[in-house]
Parts: C-alpha cells; structure tokens; sequence
C-alpha cells in the first residue's frame, strides 16, 4: 500500500482517539507509553488491551512528525525494545541476566491476571526484580493488598469510574481499526481489495449462510457532527478445503471512514503435546506473507529442537507454542485467498497493520532464553513454572483458539 495512504490510516485514528478518550486522557496515556518505551529493562504487556493500546500508539509516534515525539520514533526505529507479551512468557522465564521486569496493565480490575503473572516468577521469593504499572486500579480489586509491593506507577478509582474508563478504552482500540487481537497478524487493505473480498466472499459463502454484516456505533461524546462512528464488520466462516484449508477459518473485512482492515483467523482444536508437535513438523516450511517469518522460524525451532514430554512438562510452553501455530496457519490461509483472487502486485493492496513480534520474534538474544528454558526442563523432574502440564491444560476444556483473541466486533 502507498505509505501516504498508512500515514493517513494513522493520522485519522489519532484525531479518533482524541474524541474518543478527550485530549487529557488521550496526552495522559501517550505520555504513559513514551515512558514505558524510554525505560530500558524487560517489559511484558498483559493482552489484550494494554498490548493492543501500545501498539497503536508506537504506529502513532512512528507516524508523528510532532518534534515532541522525536525521542520515542528514533527509540522504535532503532528495534531495541525489549518487550514480551504475557503470551510470551517463556522467553523471558528461563533469563540469566538483568532480572529486572516490568509488567504493564491498562486497568487492574481484580488483580488475579497480574499476580498470576508475578508467581510465575516466583512471586515474593524471585530473583527478579518485578514491577507493576497500570493506567487505572480498581480501589476494590480482590487482590489489591497482594499487588501494592509492586505497583509504581498507579492512578486508584471506584468500581463505577473502571467500568466507564474500561468502555473507553474499548471504543478507542476498536475505532483505531487494528484489530482486537493479541497473537494474529491484521492486514490493511485497499479499498479496491476490500471490494474484491466482498464480491468473492458474498458469491462463494452467502448461499451457505456462512456470511454476517454487523455494524457498531461508538458514540465518541464530541460535540462536532460526526460524534457517531460507526464500525462495519463482515464475518466470512471458510469451511474445510477451501483455499487448500485443512481447518474451519475465518476472515473478518472490517470498514470504518475510509479504513480496511482484513483478520484472518483459524479455529484449531485442542491437541495433545504429541499431536502439536507432529503439526509443527508438519508446517515448519510453509510460506506466507514474509511478515509470517519470525512465527515461521519460531515454530520450525521447536519442532526440530523440542520432543512432545519436554513441550507436556510445562504449560506455558504448550500454549505459546499452540498460538504460534494458529498465528501461522491464519497467515497462510489469508496468503492463499489472496494469491487466488489475483490483485496483481500484493504490496501495493495490503500492508500489515497489527503484528504480534513481541510475542513471538525469536532474535537471538530470545533463542538464547528460550534454549535456556529448554536446558532447565530437561534437566528438571518439576514444571520450571510450578504450573499445569499442557495435556492436563487441554483436558481441562481450555481452547486457546476459542479464547478472548478471537476478533470482536
């Protein structure tokens, strides 16, 4: 896509988010990010919201030719960030040096996400250093009194303000128009694209009634003309064998102002360590988009290096692993829809908008810890983690490919 046209993508969500949140909020959470950017230490954003909210706001500085946000571009450009998501967790468990972290949340509603975070860790006994950042806590949170050793960066407000705050949170991540998700790569597309989408999808799908038009309306409480928004979202349900699938898909073309956005997703069962495995092994040397490659490397790195007991010994292995697959095969199959349709130059209709590096972009210094983990699990008769085992995790009815990451109008 023309980067005049991205750059426009970017600016219109911006003036977006200042109707939405009201410029104090808006320069109160921008001036959070910049400060979590500066801060030079591991990092890990809890998804969604927290993570989704940094990602905008880092194409915003990207964007910016505001002198002001000069400092955090040249910090984004140079790639040094060192920032995980709570997907990601077991590149940063297994770490040698610097134990100094730093969890970030937007709201703390309770408190359990977080702690659950801090005990991986090993809680008041770590080695690390851990500290904890919101933009709001809930005055009432459940485990408030467990979390206040290491909240350093805090606003407090009463059950009834989190719930609004919460809203406009909402409202702003689904206007921006990137994609509500936390390990799947969005797409920017045409106009053009997005037409051609629509006419194939209407043709092939309709008739079967696989296909759903939703509209949202957010209501930006400005007091100009255009206070309504109003979001389009068509949901596309692609059965077994179409577009060389072996699993039930789905793609959602979404329309708001003169942005579109295309997420394509796949709906993968619940597997056993050995069947993940097998299905690493099996996709390691597909190809996609080449913004797939990081989930590619990574995913070949662990069937060429892990066994299925390794993988069944800890949870979070398990289902990091697991996302990898589904963010790849969700790439792969939004590359053959492409490719079939036959747009001519695919760079000049699509460009990605949300991609999940900090979850799974294996540079070396991550091969290193995630070799690390390797290292202590097999020398290790207990969970690094103290966690369940991934079968035990699937047994129990958990379905990462059904949870909060599938895309919501």
């Amino acid at each position: 896509m023309n980067n005049n046209k991205s750059r426009a993508n970017i600016h219109k969500m911006e003036s977006n988010l200042r109707e939405i949140l009201g410029e104090s909020f808006y320069n109160e959470i921008k001036e959070f990010y910049k400060k979590f950017i500066r801060i030079n230490i591991d990092k890990v954003l809890i998804t969604r919201r927290s993570y989704v909210l940094y990602k905008i706001f880092c194409m915003i500085f990207l964007a910016s030719m505001d002198p002001e946000d000069a400092e955090i571009k040249e910090i984004l450009k140079k790639g040094t960030q060192r920032v995980y998501t709570s997907h990601s967790l077991p590149l940063v468990l297994a770490k040698k040096d610097d134990k100094s972290l730093l969890i970030v949340d937007d709201i703390i509603v309770n408190g359990r996400t977080i702690l659950d975070v801090i005990h991986k860790f090993g809680g008041e006994h770590s080695k690390w250093k851990l500290t904890v950042w919101c933009l709001r806590c809930n005055a009432k949170a459940t485990f408030l009194d467990e979390l206040k050793n290491y909240l350093k960066h805090v606003i407090y407000i009463s059950p009834y303000e989190w719930e609004m705050v919460s809203d406009r949170l909402t409202d702003a991540v689904v206007v921006s128009n990137v994609g509500y998700v936390s390990f799947l790569q969005t797409y920017w597309i045409t106009e053009n694209l997005y037409n051609s989408f629509l006419k194939k999808f209407s043709q092939e799908i309709g008739a079967k009634k696989q296909f759903v038009q939703e509209a949202k309306i957010i209501d930006t409480n400005s007091k100009n003309n255009e206070r309504k928004k109003s979001l389009i979202c068509n949901y596309f349900l692609l059965e077994k064998g179409q577009y060389n699938n072996d699993y039930l898909a789905a793609i959602r073309l979404y329309k708001m102002e003169s942005s579109y956005l295309a997420v394509p997703y796949i709906f993968l069962s619940s597997l056993k360590s050995e069947e993940l495995l097998s299905l690493c092994e099996k996709i390691q040397n597909y190809r996609a988009f080449p913004q797939t490659e990081n989930v590619r490397s990574l995913v070949q790195y662990f069937a060429q290096n892990w066994t299925a007991s390794e993988i069944e010994s800890c949870q979070d292995v398990g289902v990091f692993i697991y996302q990898a697959v589904v963010n790849l095969l969700s790439d792969k199959i939004f590359y053959e829809i492409v490719c079939e349709i036959g747009m001519g130059n695919i760079a000049d209709d699509i460009e990605l908008c949300f991609d999940s590096r900090e979850s799974f972009e294996v540079q070396e210094e991550r091969k290193e810890n995630l070799e690390s983990l390797h290292d202590l699990i097999c020398h290790s008769t207990h969970s690094p983690t103290q966690l369940l085992s991934f079968n035990q995790y699937m047994k129990e009815g958990v379905k990462p490919s059904k949870n909060s990451d599938i895309p919501q109008i």
